[in-house]
């Protein structure tokens, strides 16, 4: 195909991506934004109500701790991002901020004394419902007060009133650094949270994106100058991207083009001996 051709090409894609953009902005900003800042705040119990109809109206009151987790940081990354866009006042910001800091302390409740953390609650949290026996709700708690522990950080740079903020940033940062040791515990044995024993030559796809993922949001939202105060060894991040990169790679199946979600290494040692 011709350079001219390429180029046309391109110019239509950045046309319809730059109309794109307008429109799912405006839709974040009037419409899926104050939905949930008006419908999801539990102002009683705290938390939020995930279960929403589309006319706003609530059909289930339990919280699902995984989707508590993903409010608090969606609310704590609108706060954080939306520092670079127009015709966003600080009033509303904090206010993205407030609506984060209504869940944070809630996900709390979902920690037991053993230190296990349930997969959902009552409406006020005092009654643990279900226990899901894997590490993936503690995932989503892990980025919740990560994101929110950095939004906090960065509204006090920017000089923010943050009188109604009686905890501390590096409280939650180090609260997410705790909680991340314990998945990695609960991700090399499952026993410890209840799940089945596993082959310790067998890795499963989504326990390497989340130590992965996880590992880049810490270096990317704790500076190196407050990294020694929460206790954050960059080096020990760095080497888990690097090992969740280089074992993501033996799930790719490149001849069907797809990902594996289990990847058996002794299975493959055992084809391997037939060829």
């Amino acid at each position: 195909q011709s350079t001219w051709g390429l180029l046309e090409k391109k110019k239509i894609m950045n046309s319809i991506l730059e109309k794109l953009q307008v429109e799912w902005k405006e839709d974040l900003f009037s419409r899926v934004i104050p939905f949930w800042s008006k419908n999801s705040l539990d102002k009683d119990f705290g938390g939020y109500f995930t279960c929403l109809d589309s006319d706003g109206s609530v059909f289930d009151d339990r919280k699902y701790v995984w989707l508590q987790g993903r409010e608090v940081f969606m609310f704590s990354h609108l706060f954080i991002e939306s520092s670079k866009f127009e015709n966003v006042t600080r009033e509303e910001r904090i206010s993205w901020l407030e609506n984060a800091r209504h869940g944070v302390e809630f996900m709390r409740k979902a920690m037991d004394d053993k230190g296990l953390v349930w997969f959902s609650l009552s409406r006020d949290g005092n009654t643990r419902l279900h226990y899901q026996r894997k590490p993936y709700a503690a995932v989503f708690l892990v980025m919740g007060f990560l994101e929110f522990g950095a939004a906090l950080s960065i509204a006090k740079e920017e000089n923010f009133d943050l009188s109604n903020f009686t905890i501390s940033s590096t409280t939650y940062l180090k609260l997410a650094l705790d909680l991340f040791s314990k998945v990695q515990e609960w991700i090399a044995d499952p026993t410890k949270c209840g799940g089945q024993s596993t082959s310790g030559s067998s890795t499963r796809l989504a326990d390497l994106m989340c130590e992965g993922v996880l590992a880049v949001q810490f270096l990317e939202r704790i500076p190196e100058n407050i990294s020694k105060d929460v206790g954050l060894d960059r080096e020990i991040m760095l080497s888990l991207i690097k090992n969740s990169m280089n074992k993501v790679q033996s799930h790719v199946d490149p001849s069907r083009k797809i990902f594996l979600e289990v990847f058996y290494e002794y299975l493959l040692s055992f084809l391997i001996s037939f060829v």
